[in-house]
């Protein structure tokens, strides 16, 4: 059934480079600057509690966070409890619900959707800012059938109004996306966790981070790539690390001169 489902999904010339460039990556990523031990090493020794950098900034902010992601959770699970495909968890969305409702974001940034955990947060604190679009950019499940309709299935339907979707894959998405907005205030990056499409989409975004943007990156403990960045001689923006459960997040706060 997989075989199947990808080659129907391999017929779209789209689809076949995106999944042709994935299976690449897989092979022959640009190598780590440090082993992967000294690199967990060093994201332990700067981790620092997302409950503690919340509530340091807003404090009633981040009880009103814990209790509404609470209820998208709630709400996630009743909806994937009768899909037998796994399509990811619910990862940082706490960062993510206090970050939009405390920034107030006129555009939000995001690639990577899968169920929409994080899509979900961020719509209902858009919601509750009554201000601000996001933005989000994924390339389906081509393992799975009719992966289109699995995109953001957690996403109540009541909260898609500030939600426009892209779903052929980063390079094409953050293309068209680039055509329409100015400017990103929040920013999110939860695709491909490959060092060469990190890169990618930072050159291809640098320029439209504003003063002031958050950008918030899932797993930066599978390769070197944020250490990287935030240790590059030209780098001199403020940068925190958490972790949640077994993985790591990177937060960078853009100050441009």
């Amino acid at each position: 059934m997989k075989l199947k489902n990808i080659f129907f999904s391999a017929l779209s010339i789209n689809n076949f480079f995106v999944m042709l460039k994935k299976s690449y990556l897989r092979f022959f990523d640009k190598k780590n600057s440090i082993s992967i031990q000294e690199l967990k090493s060093w994201l332990d020794k700067n981790t620092t509690s997302i409950e503690k950098f919340c509530s340091d900034l807003d404090r009633n902010l981040w009880q009103e966070t814990e209790k509404e992601t609470k209820k998208i959770n709630e709400y996630a699970s009743l909806k994937l409890k009768d899909i037998k495909f796994d399509l990811g968890g619910s990862a940082q969305i706490e960062l993510i619900y206090f970050l939009t409702r405390y920034l107030k974001p006129k555009i939000v940034f995001e690639t990577g959707v899968a169920a929409g955990f994080s899509s979900a947060s961020i719509l209902e604190a858009l919601n509750k800012n009554d201000f601000g679009i996001l933005y989000s950019s994924d390339f389906p499940y081509f393992r799975l059938p009719d992966p289109i309709s699995l995109i953001g299935v957690v996403v109540p339907e009541k909260i898609k109004k500030r939600w426009k979707l892209y779903t052929k894959g980063d390079s094409k998405n953050v293309s068209d996306i680039k055509k329409i907005i100015t400017e990103i205030n929040l920013f999110h990056y939860d695709s491909d966790k490959s060092y060469f499409a990190r890169k990618k989409t930072f050159d291809s975004l640098s320029n439209y981070f504003s003063n002031n943007c958050f950008i918030v990156m899932d797993d930066v403990d599978d390769n070197t790539f944020f250490y990287d960045f935030v240790n590059s001689k030209s780098f001199n923006d403020e940068w925190k690390i958490f972790k949640k459960g077994k993985k790591w997040i990177g937060l960078i706060k853009k100050n441009i001169k």
